[in-house]
């Protein structure tokens, strides 16, 4: 759903296409990732950073990769 990563992608040579969910030339459901190296240079190990501010009541924080979203709900 990521159009700059798409562009990313297709301005390397690749393709996005959507098998059920978008893929990196028709294999790949990512479109970083560490490995992979046969899917290079298509498939980036740059990570994608977001920085968070946090107030200091927090409980504590989840990292998951966009997997886990896949198969739980952010309620459970």
């Amino acid at each position: 759903d990521r159009e700059d990563e798409k562009k990313r992608v297709e301005d390397l040579g690749g393709s996005i296409q959507f098998i059920g969910t978008y893929r990196v030339n028709g294999i790949l459901a990512v479109t970083r990732a560490i490995g992979d190296a046969d899917h290079k240079p298509f498939i980036s190990s740059e990570p994608e950073i977001t920085v968070v501010n946090l107030e200091g009541n927090e409980d504590f924080l989840i990292l998951a990769c966009d997997g886990v979203w896949d198969v739980m709900s952010p309620a459970r």
